[in-house]
C-alpha cells in the first residue's frame, strides 16, 4: 500500500511532468509555425514541377522526400548512386532524385538553411 507522503511525492513528480511536457507541446508548435511561415516564402521561388516531384514523392515514401547520400547510395532506399550524380549533389549544381526511389538527394555535410 503506498502511504500518503510517497502518493504526495508521485502527484508533484507528476505535476512537474505535465508543465514541462506542456512546455514542450508550446515551444513545438511555435516553431512549427515559424518554419510554415518560411516554407511559404520560400516555396514561390522553387519550379512547380519540382514541387510537384516532391509532393508525389513524400506521398508515395511516408513523408520522406528528401535524403542524404550516405556513402555511395540513398539514404532512403540504400540504392547505388553514380559517382557523376554523388559529384553534382556535394557540388550543389544540379537537383538530383535516386533512380530507385524518386527521393530527392542532398549533401549530408553540407546542409542549406
Amino acid at each position: 500500500c503506498i502511504r500518503d507522503s510517497e502518493l504526495g511525492e508521485l502527484t508533484d513528480d507528476l505535476q512537474q511532468r505535465r508543465q514541462k511536457l506542456e512546455s514542450a507541446i508550446s515551444e513545438s508548435a511555435d516553431e512549427k509555425s515559424l518554419l510554415e511561415k518560411q516554407r511559404k516564402e520560400r516555396i514561390g521561388k522553387i519550379d512547380i514541377n519540382i514541387i510537384s516531384a516532391y509532393n508525389k514523392v513524400m506521398g508515395a515514401r511516408g513523408g520522406l522526400a528528401v535524403v542524404p547520400i550516405v556513402g555511395s547510395g540513398c539514404g532512403g532506399c540504400g540504392a547505388h548512386i553514380p559517382p557523376q550524380t554523388i559529384t553534382e549533389v556535394r557540388a550543389g549544381s544540379a537537383i538530383h532524385r535516386c533512380d530507385m526511389c524518386g527521393r530527392f538527394l542532398y549533401n549530408q555535410e553540407k546542409v542549406i538553411n
